[in-house]
């Protein structure tokens, strides 16, 4: 069976491969001239500009373009393109057979099979042998990482032949969740053959001629932190939202809305037969305050984690399904009640503590009345309850949420994104975002019969900034700059806050001054998925280490960093985690804590954490 190493000539000498018989630390380039073995062909001379469009990095009027960089905007980085190309040569090598046999295509299998992570020594072991379980549960396990480019060829023919024949012992497989999960484009046309070995073939080569695609446009902004600004409209309305006490953190504790894990003026000091229900985390914090341990993932979770309002509910998405926890059960000394969701990400909820959302291929974007959790027999949501939306909503994926003070309609922003699935970016990662670049303003408003219905969406251009998010009120908007250096390469340009009821915003474009009134630019030059506080005076976001070379896990960490929308646009950092530990999603509930998954990359261990560190800044 085939064995992993790191890179390889694929000429015919490399027939060795196919017998297993490699060094597990090889390393050679493919620029070499390689003599096509499989349908999957990397070809002697590379087409870089027709390679270029077909990723989505660059258009042409004249012919169809990808749509690959649309959704994963990191392809546009040299970083980006590298752990790409490493990503797609893990799987070339197990796919350079022309698979015309049953053996090549068992052997196909069983070293797809082992690139899956979870699969124990001995599983790996007796995959290699051809062990037809260990092979499927290595398959059935696959993630988009696994294969790199080559989940946009899971429609072609050349790699659906792989499960035909042996028996038909992995047919099936092409019908089981994993396939859906790692087929690419999840919307639009599926490559042709031509194009993907074009593509395909570029990359094999080592991206040649990269740079002049990944040259970038985008504006000279935030080249020191100097440049931080916050409008005098963008301050009144935090200090409405919180000195004045007109945000959700007001309302909710006005309309006595309970937190949870809290008696009085404590939270989670509550104790069992003498031990903490929620127990410390020790020396993770870099100023006053402490962390408690709110619940260890039993699996691997898919991009962000989000809670409701009142720190009850606790939700992420996970393959095959997505995940929300009560926490309630605990405090009677009993697990969490989980409960599954038929959707794969994005999950969110309404600052009302009302209503939460999740997306995914199965039933698009949905909204659900959150009172439906709080029944002790739901196991399942597959959103045909009557208090889930009765069709999808159409909103893009990586949204932001929030609701009215006044009316309680909800509205939704999404655009451009830059994602983070938790557990394979462990460093910064400059994001690309083009001048075409924009959002969409989504209203949704709940009618008498709990209907949910999208009333009216506006449409915003927001050149080279993306990643929105939305305060919890819905009326402030923070998206991610992607700005670029006096040689036009791109760097992380900040936050760029603005009023969503702007004029400029009524007009369809954003304030065009950095010192307007009603908009703001923090300028943190690094930092990923920025959330406001309830009484919207606080933005909290969570950073990488930035590394000038590719690192592993081990070599990295993340940490949280708060700004004071009243202060001075500076940020303090909340964490200080060791190396190999990183601080991600952060999110506030309504009372000012904070939640955060607490990630050890050495042990694999993520866990849901709670903090009082940006309450005990006020005092």
């Amino acid at each position: 069976m085939k064995m992993g190493m790191k890179k390889i000539f694929l000429t015919l000498a490399s027939s060795i491969l196919l017998l297993g018989c490699t060094d597990q630390n090889a390393r050679s380039s493919l620029k070499a001239d390689p003599v096509p073995v499989s349908s999957f062909t990397v070809t002697t001379a590379a087409n870089p500009q027709r390679a270029a469009e077909i990723l989505g990095l660059v258009a042409n009027p004249a012919l169809p373009t990808g749509n690959c960089a649309k959704c994963h905007g990191e392809f546009k980085t040299y970083d980006g393109l590298n752990k790409l190309y490493n990503q797609t040569w893990y799987a070339y090598k197990c796919l350079a057979s022309d698979n015309a046999t049953d053996k090549d295509k068992l052997d196909s299998l069983s070293c797809l099979a082992q690139l899956n992570k979870e699969l124990t020594a001995d599983e790996k072991a007796a995959a290699n042998e051809g062990n037809i379980d260990a092979i499927t549960k290595g398959i059935n396990g696959l993630e988009p990482a696994n294969l790199g480019f080559f989940t946009a060829a899971t429609s072609l023919p050349a790699f659906q032949k792989l499960f035909s024949g042996n028996e038909d012992n992995f047919v099936t497989l092409t019908k089981a969740p994993w396939f859906k999960a790692v087929s690419m484009p999840k919307s639009g046309k599926v490559l042709s053959e031509t194009d993907f070995q074009t593509a395909l073939t570029w990359l094999m080569r080592e991206t040649p001629g990269k740079d002049k695609f990944l040259l970038h446009d985008g504006p000279q902004v935030c080249t020191s932190a100097s440049e931080t600004f916050i409008g005098a409209g963008i301050k009144a309305h935090v200090k409405r939202m919180s000195e004045d006490g007109e945000g959700w953190m007001a309302k909710n504790q006005s309309n006595g809305l309970k937190m949870f894990g809290c008696e009085g003026n404590s939270c989670f000091q509550t104790k069992l037969a003498g031990a903490d229900v929620f127990p410390l985390v020790p020396n993770i914090l870099s100023g006053a305050g402490e962390v408690r341990r709110l619940h260890t993932l039993d699996a691997k979770s898919t991009y962000w984690t989000r809670s409701s309002a009142d720190g009850r509910y606790v939700s992420w998405g996970a393959k095959p399904r997505s995940v929300i926890v009560d926490l309630m059960p605990k405090l009677q000394g009993k697990d969490v009640r989980k409960i599954t969701v038929e959707a794969d990400y994005d999950p969110a909820f309404t600052p009302d503590n009302l209503s939460f959302m999740y997306q995914g291929a199965a039933h698009g974007s949905r909204l659900c009345n959150q009172s439906m959790l709080a029944n002790a027999s739901l196991a399942n949501i597959d959103f045909n309850s009557e208090d889930c939306a009765t069709t999808a909503l159409k909103i893009g994926l990586y949204q932001g949420l929030g609701s009215s003070l006044d009316s309680g309609d909800i509205m939704t922003i999404n655009g451009g994104f830059k994602s983070d699935e938790g557990h394979t970016l462990v460093q910064d990662n400059t994001p690309i975002f083009g001048e075409n670049s924009t959002f969409d303003l989504s209203r949704i408003r709940q009618s008498e019969t709990s209907v949910f219905e999208k009333v009216s969406v506006k449409h915003v251009e927001t050149p080279f900034i993306a990643n929105w998010m939305l305060s919890p009120s819905q009326k402030i908007a923070i998206g991610t700059v992607s700005a670029a250096t006096a040689a036009k390469k791109a760097t992380h340009g900040g936050y760029r806050l603005v009023l969503t009821d702007s004029a400029a915003i009524a007009g369809g474009a954003l304030p065009a001054s950095l010192t307007d009134s009603e908009t703001a630019s923090l300028c943190v030059g690094k930092g990923e998925k920025p959330q406001v506080s309830f009484d919207e005076r606080y933005l909290v976001y969570y950073a990488y280490e930035q590394h000038a070379e590719t690192v592993k896990a081990a070599q990295s960490s993340a940490n949280l960093f708060v700004i004071d929308l009243l202060g001075d646009g500076k940020p303090v950092q909340l964490t200080n985690v060791a190396k190999g530990q990183f601080t991600q999603f952060p999110h506030f509930r309504s009372d000012g804590w904070l939640y955060f998954d607490l990630y050890n990359s050495s042990t694999g261990l993520r866990e849901i954490v709670a903090t009082d560190a940006i309450l005990k800044l006020q005092k």
